[in-house]
């Protein structure tokens, strides 16, 4: 297409021309693409004279062979190329998108620094700058791989760290955890004498009674826990004449005073008989009332009752006590016997 002006005359072949002008190129595709020039002649006219002539042209263009274009000469043409401007880094990592991926598994590190590009570093504390993921699932910063228990994290106290499991000290080896062994520093003797104390036991229980063998007159048979002798470690019935005669007396005072009734005198000639049938019992007697001196006096009246009937005086101890919490509790002065 072209333009000229009217009052130009076709020039000889020998005139002087001369020509301005400038063009540009679309690309529509790899092939096709529309060009677009515009020519500004300065041509002779009527003798000496010369006129301007404007053209125009609007063409369409074909690409025939060659390359497509490569702007960043990475081997992807321009047309695919995601970043024409800057080549694709080619590290098996989205190479066909034509842009260079410098941390390939967006983990923060870039892939020069990186031991696992392609896979993410988990930010959990573990060898996190290695940019590879670490298994640790409860977070305490031990490998699963050497975590003896995965899924619940150590508790860092100083006692087995590194195991991965969450623990309680125990600093003897006993098998008793600090937070329960009277002596954490001390191993326990098993010996089936307070094996749950977490304390070395003095001397065996083999019965396991409560009473050291050293201490236990039937170190293979258990105690009764009855109320009768009880400390001698062996196995026992309360005698039939001394079972009226256990926890608190039968006994009344004339007045506020010291002074047995003489129903109490009754009640105690039974049980100075059924001592002195028994010889080797042994009775220790406890005055409760709300003054500990007047119990201690009235268990020491009974003491002194029982030896004037026979009974030795060392088989005997009278002690007091103040009522106190047993007040609270319903019970009221009395004189008691254990048989220890």
């Amino acid at each position: 297409m072209s333009t000229a002006s009217p009052n130009v005359t076709e020039p000889d072949d020998d005139d002087a021309h001369v020509f301005v002008g400038a063009g540009t190129r679309f690309d529509l595709n790899e092939f096709l693409g529309l060009r677009l020039d515009a020519h500004v002649s300065l041509v002779p006219i009527r003798g000496s004279s010369y006129g301007i002539e404007p053209e125009v042209w609007l063409s369409v263009t074909y690409r025939i062979g060659g390359k497509a274009k490569d702007s960043d000469e990475d081997g992807i043409s321009d047309r695919d190329d995601k970043c024409r401007l800057d080549a694709e880094d080619r590290d098996g990592w989205q190479d066909e998108d034509g842009c260079p991926e410098l941390d390939n598994d967006g983990d923060g590190l870039l892939d020069a620094a990186d031991r696992c590009p392609d896979v993410a570093e988990t930010k959990n504390g573990v060898r996190d700058d290695d940019g590879c993921p670490d298994a640790d699932k409860d977070g305490d910063g031990i490998d699963d791989e050497h975590d003896k228990c995965p899924p619940v994290p150590e508790n860092k106290n100083g006692f087995e760290d590194d195991d991965g499991c969450p623990d309680d000290p125990d600093s003897d080896g006993d098998g008793i955890p600090d937070s329960r062994d009277n002596c954490p520093k001390d191993k326990e003797t098993r010996n089936n004498l307070d094996d749950e104390d977490g304390c070395p036991d003095q001397s065996p229980d083999s019965d396991g009674d409560g009473i050291e063998d050293t201490m236990d007159k039937c170190p293979r048979d258990a105690e009764t826990k009855n109320g009768f002798a009880d400390g001698d470690g062996c196995p026992d019935k309360v005698p039939d004449k001394l079972k009226k005669f256990m926890g608190a007396l039968a006994i009344s005072w004339e007045g506020t005073s010291a002074q047995l009734t003489t129903k109490a005198q009754a009640y105690l000639d039974g049980l100075a008989a059924a001592l002195q049938v028994h010889a080797d019992v042994k009775a220790t007697l406890v005055g409760y009332a709300q003054d500990e001196k007047v119990g201690q006096g009235q268990a020491g009246a009974v003491r002194y009752y029982l030896m004037s009937k026979g009974v030795a005086a060392e088989r005997l101890v009278a002690t007091g006590s103040a009522l106190g919490a047993d007040a609270a509790k319903g019970k009221g002065p009395r004189v008691e016997i254990v048989y220890p």
